[in-house]
């Protein structure tokens, strides 16, 4: 009986199964079992869901459909789709617990879901799909794995919509919800502009429920591409963060171009806010507004912005400063910062802009709905025009307007007005501005002179017309293109113009007249001309030379910042400059970044005041390199100059110093040098006191500024002009050393013949501490040589008068600058113009011992002949008379009558011996 029922069992248990098998490949049965479980499912979740059975397993509790398309029952905004589903079920686990744990499968899942009031739709379905359904039999989903999924969010109210494409493992512990979702790809638009593409990397959320209330957790570790950054700055990384309803985004890219950290997104006055600060290019902003737009431009921008995401339409603020900014090759060197506040489409704020050493600052607004907005600045801070005048802008003394309509023209107007501030004289300017997507105009005055400016913007930004005319309405500059060949160009610039501008701007007086010619035009990306000036007399600022006559052909290439000027040909009154091609390369800044300019100047006359007039020719060559200062190299020749300053003066020596700087006008700019200056013909040197000619042999090196001067000077015959008789210089040299470049070393040795004796003149030393030394043959003391210096006799009673004091400043004389001074020429004409062969010689002294008051008066007949006659004015009898000749150099005869009435004759021989 045991085995019988046994037996039974077992056959029932075999027919039950084989009833199982041949029932789940039922086309009926699986049909059935499928609308059974979509009702169920869409009883459950309150939604719609369609779908075919297309596989049973009885023994493993699987069931798998296809063609899952799953809708609400009202329009919520959701909706998803999936070629496959399986869900599954444990047997053991029905049996032993009362409930199905189900287990579930999506494959290629396409799901879509608005954004509804700030909220995701499709939030609300997942959340029952999550939670145990109502039913008789208690169903929990264990776990939920998508393979191959998609998910489009749209965003219509921001016109934001964004695809993400995952793989996705859900599970369910307990009370808590974990799911991993990787994402294969992904990309994000707004108004149909690309925000992100190639999103890859993972997220991890954990999803628990306390109290009857949800928490999340995420974090989140992906990659990205922006696409309106440059090539090499697109791949970002974005870590992120949820927890306690605080959210927390970073994105950063490889070169920190872009930085958003942090995105913070939490809850306030029951509303979530998201708060911004980042930092971008301003490329990156502008793409996002007009992405068919080139825009050329760079600058970095950052943003500070706080967003009401319930309401984001009327919820923005903040505001973005932008720096760095470079729109095509044009720079802009300063900053700007914009306030924003953002209602119904319409946004505002103020605006601060701040171009170095200056400060404009006032409001903006645009119209989303319309497209248009407008700008209105002044300058806040008082801006100073260049160095050179006293001409500046005070605060709000510039007052800009600009409006942009719904086409993208732009309109606008300019008041300016500077202030001199020595004369208290103003000059006014201003404009009006229109601009077209294909043309730019601007027209406006400055004092009382107007121009207009009309550009190209069409195909490549070109010039199609500026002119500039005077009072009189005369066309003082007038350039534009031709006629027939829009490419080409010409027109001329008068020198008024030049002129006119110097004055206004610079205070600066120019001399002259003429019309520079210009003729040329676009070859491809060069910008090809010729210009020349036409009956020009212009003067050379500090000097009496003239420019007759320019001529040049330039090539600007904009493609690489190059300019070129070949057979330039500078004419001057007197003298030519001449430069065959010179080269000038620039950076973005349009800054000289490269530079090679060599010239040949032959016969031009410069001089400095009335002191220096020259003639002079050489070589020169300017250069520039990268990182480099400008340098000036070659070689100077002065082929004939006078020099109306005492050479061994201080004031000379400052010049020769100056004298580079001077040539070139660098004030303000560091240029190395290393410049020959040598003398074809000596120098003529003609002062009062001082007349010589001088061959000079210098180097210049070192700053132009401040330069290093080596080399020497070397005196040919001259004289130094004594009161009684001049001096004849046998030797002169200067010697410069680099470094005490403003006391160069003096040597001077100057003789002559006075009376019977050699008088000789030694000046060694410095130019600032010289050393003067007088010597004579025969001896005689420094006082009696600047006796006989001065009237001719070496008697010493003459030294209690003027020699004493004038040996104490005899150096003083020497290196004076005051030589041609006409007090000192008409006060040592007046004192000794009289007494020029008379001299009356009192002697304080007595050597005969008769007492009384002597004096002597001498009386020279030419070189040879003097004659004496000694009084004592106590005594009447008391007279001496001497009468002397002089047979030679080392022979003369005296005759003496003396005092007693004695008369004798002398004759006086002199030897030298030598070693």
């Amino acid at each position: 009986m045991h085995n019988l029922l046994k037996k039974i069992v077992i056959a029932l248990f075999l027919g039950v199964c084989c009833t199982l098998v041949l029932i789940q490949d039922d086309a009926w049965f699986k049909k059935n079992l499928g609308i059974y479980f979509t009702q169920a499912f869409g009883q459950a979740l309150d939604c719609t869901m369609t779908a075919d059975a297309k596989r049973v397993n009885v023994f493993t509790g699987t069931l798998e459909l296809e063609n899952v398309v799953v809708n609400p029952h009202v329009d919520e905004g959701w909706h998803w789709a999936s070629s496959g589903m399986r869900v599954q079920f444990s047997w053991l686990n029905l049996l032993l617990y009362g409930s199905l744990d189900l287990q579930g499968e999506l494959t290629k899942l396409r799901a879509h879901s608005d954004i509804q009031h700030g909220d995701l739709g499709i939030m609300t379905h997942l959340k029952k799909f999550a939670d145990a359904p109502a039913t008789l039999l208690p169903i929990f989903l264990r776990s939920l794995t998508v393979v191959q999924g998609e998910l489009v969010v749209a965003d219509a109210l921001n016109n934001i919509k964004t695809t993400l494409n995952f793989h996705s493992e859900t599970k369910k512990i307990n009370d808590v919800l974990r799911s991993s979702i990787y994402f294969g790809d992904g990309c994000a638009t707004i108004a149909g502009i690309s925000l992100f593409t190639s999103l890859a990397g993972s997220m991890n959320l954990e999803i628990t429920e306390r109290y009857g209330k949800m928490a999340a957790n995420v974090r989140a570790d992906c990659s990205l591409l922006v696409p309106q950054l440059p090539e090499s700055d697109r791949q970002c990384y974005v870590t992120g963060s949820w927890e306690n309803e605080v959210g927390t985004i970073m994105i950063k890219n490889g070169n920190r171009t872009l930085v958003v950290d942090p995105l913070k997104i939490y809850p306030e006055n029951n509303a979530y806010h998201a708060q911004l600060s980042a930092q971008m290019p301003l490329s990156y902003l502008l793409a996002l507004y007009k992405p068919e737009q080139d825009f050329s431009g760079e600058a970095n921008c950052t943003v500070q912005a706080k967003i009401d995401l319930s309401n984001p339409q009327d919820g923005i603020h903040g505001h973005v400063e932008i720096d760095n900014v470079r729109y095509g090759q044009l720079p802009f060197d300063g900053r700007a910062k914009f306030s924003l506040t953002r209602k119904n489409g319409y946004c505002k704020g103020g605006v601060t802009i701040m171009p170095a050493g200056m400060n404009f600052a006032g409001s903006w607004h645009w119209s989303e709905r319309d497209c248009s907005g407008g700008l209105e600045l002044t300058n806040s801070t008082a801006i100073a025009m260049p160095e050179s005048t006293y001409w500046q802008l005070l605060p709000n003394a510039i007052t800009m307007h600009l409006h942009v309509d719904c086409d993208g023209q732009i309109s606008g107007s300019y008041q300016a007005k500077a202030t001199h501030s020595k004369l208290a004289s103003t000059l006014d300017s201003g404009g009006v501005l229109q601009a077209t997507h294909a043309n730019c105009t601007l027209d406006g005055f400055l004092g009382r002179d107007t121009y207009e400016l009309a550009v190209g913007l069409s195909s490549q930004p070109h010039l199609n017309k500026f002119q500039y005319k005077n009072a009189q309405n005369v066309p003082l500059i007038d350039v534009r293109t031709h006629e027939s060949e829009t490419n080409k160009i010409q027109g001329f610039v008068d020198f008024e113009a030049v002129k006119t501008l110097f004055k206004n701007l610079a205070d600066i007086d120019l001399q002259g007249e003429g019309t520079i010619n210009i003729s040329g035009g676009m070859q491809a990306s060069k910008l090809v001309f010729d210009g020349n000036l036409e009956k020009g007399t212009i003067r050379l600022p500090g000097t009496y030379n003239f420019i007759n006559g320019f001529d040049a052909h330039f090539i600007a290439d904009t493609d690489q910042k190059k300019l070129l000027v070949e057979s330039a040909c500078l004419t001057l009154h007197q003298g030519k400059i001449e430069s065959k091609r010179a080269v000038l390369l620039l950076d973005d800044t349009f800054k000289i970044k490269f530079a090679h300019v060599p010239c040949v100047f032959e016969n031009c006359l410069i001089n400095r005041q009335k002191d220096l007039f020259a003639t002079i020719s050489g070589r020169l060559l300017m250069a520039k390199r990268p990182n480099n200062d400008t340098s000036i190299k070659g070689t100077v020749f002065i082929d004939r100059a006078q020099l109306n300053k005492n050479i061994f003066s201080q004031e000379f020596r400052q010049g020769l110093q100056q004298s580079p700087a001077y040539l070139f006008d660098t004030a303000k700019r560091s240029i190395d040098c290393d410049i020959a200056l040598v003398t074809k013909e000596p120098i003529r040197i003609k002062t009062g006191f001082i007349e010589t000619r001088a061959q000079a042999d210098l180097t210049i090196k070192n700053d132009i500024r401040n330069p290093a001067i080596a080399g020497h000077i070397t005196l040919g015959a001259g004289t130094l002009a004594f009161p009684y008789k001049e001096l004849l210089i046998s030797k002169g040299d200067i010697y410069f050393l680099p470094h005490q470049p403003y006391d160069p070393l003096i040597e001077l040795v100057a003789k002559n013949k006075i009376r019977k004796y050699t008088v000789a003149l030694h000046v060694t030393g410095s130019a600032q501490n010289p050393y003067v030394h007088l010597e004579a043959s025969p001896a005689l003391t420094e006082e009696q040589i600047v006796s006989l210096l001065l009237v001719g006799s070496e008697d010493e009673s003459l030294n209690i008068v003027v020699p004493a004091l004038l040996m104490q400043n005899i150096k003083n004389m020497i290196v004076s600058s005051d030589q041609t001074s006409p007090t000192v020429n008409a006060y040592f004409a007046g004192l000794l113009k009289p007494l020029t062969n008379i001299r009356l010689v009192p002697r304080l002294n007595d050597q005969t011992g008769r007492g009384g008051l002597r004096a002597a008066l001498e009386i020279e007949v030419g070189e040879r002949w003097r004659a004496m006659m000694q009084k004592n004015f106590s005594l009447s009898e008391d007279t001496r008379f001497e009468l002397e000749y002089l047979l030679s150099d080392e022979i003369s005869l005296k005759g003496v009558r003396d005092e007693r009435g004695d008369v004798r004759g002398e004759v006086e021989m002199r030897w030298k011996f030598g070693r």
